[in-house]
């Protein structure tokens, strides 16, 4: 049981950081497609 739980945590917790990524990645192509 605890052994899901951090998995699901650890799957979620992966989620958060490829969407910060990304939101990154367009903001940062937004400010070049502006210069």
């Amino acid at each position: 049981m605890i052994q899901i739980e951090i998995q699901y945590c650890w799957i979620s917790y992966l989620t958060l950081i490829r969407i910060f990524a990304c939101s990154i990645l367009t903001s940062d192509e937004h400010a070049k497609l502006r210069w």
